[in-house]
């Protein structure tokens, strides 16, 4: 399982391990432990409201879809067990969830998770700023436009652990939705607990991805993702903990990397330029 962080242009001092680094199999090893520079505050981890790409790192490390991004043109299963093949002409997808998944506040994760956040998330009471994006599924065009109930939504759950999604037409670009911050599963128990204070801090919030996150409210400039003992692949999870600062100024980012404050930095423009054939950078 690697860690998934958005980049400009450059990317800098990732740790000789790599993000998801190799263990030595030492059973006295010091906790592996990245610090990275974060270029903008979040603003929320409710994944219907995300807007700001600076939640993007966090959120992707601390969530988990039905797919995740093996590279910048591929999809692999993340809570799905496979990529699957669209049926009835390219418009029904079928996705048979993993078993015994569980969120962080160990709630069974079950397609209806799945159900109930894309409902939420096309609502037009939710006011996504991102439920443009669920336009390809069916109906979804009509109940943003507060024509049609949401729950005529072309989705549904065949049981516990298939969840089945209805497209209005063809759409091959539909995987990667699947792979998007504004897909992901949300806890409905958490949701209700919370009600507008879902997502407004890193404990108001459940959890299925590789990392919890601790330590964050919009008003925090750094925080924490630890290792999450209820992800499913948690055995890939190399690094304990990741440890996110906000550095809005590349120039700070680079003194703090190289005082060895920070692991990994982004850098842009002429900085990224000059910096690429430092060696150690």
């Amino acid at each position: 399982m690697k860690l998934r962080l958005e980049i400009i242009t450059i990317t800098i001092g990732i740790l000789g391990l790599g993000l998801a680094g190799c263990s030595n199999g030492s059973a006295k090893e010091k906790p592996r432990v990245a610090t990275i520079m974060e270029q903008a505050d979040i603003s929320s981890l409710d994944p219907s409201m995300i807007t700001d790409v600076g939640a993007l790192g966090t959120v992707n490390n601390s969530e988990e879809g039905l797919y995740r991004m093996k590279n910048s043109t591929q999809v692999e299963p993340g809570l799905a067990e496979k990529v699957v093949k669209p049926t009835a002409n390219g418009t029904v997808y079928t996705f048979k969830l993993r078993k015994n998944l569980k969120w962080s506040n160990g709630d069974p994760i079950t397609a209806n998770d799945f159900v109930y956040s894309w409902r939420r998330t096309v609502n037009p009471a939710t006011k996504a700023a991102d439920s443009y994006m669920y336009l390809p599924i069916k109906n979804a065009q009509e109940i943003e436009k507060g024509k049609m109930a949401v729950n005529k939504l072309g989705v549904k759950a065949l049981d516990r652990n298939t969840f089945q999604v209805t497209l209005a037409e063809p759409t091959p670009s539909f995987k990667y939705l699947c792979a998007l911050v504004p897909f992901l599963p949300q806890n409905r128990n958490a949701i209700e607990k919370y009600g507008k204070a879902y997502g407004t801090s890193s404990t108001k919030m459940v959890y299925d991805g590789p990392f919890t996150v601790s330590g964050w409210s919009a008003a925090k400039g750094s925080w924490t993702l630890k290792k999450n003992p209820n992800y499913w692949d948690k055995k890939a999870v190399k690094l304990d903990q990741v440890k996110f600062v906000t550095t809005k100024n590349a120039q700070t980012a680079l003194s703090l990397y190289q005082s060895g404050k920070l692991d990994n930095i982004t850098l842009a423009g002429q900085q990224a330029a000059h910096e690429r054939n430092n060696k150690g950078t």
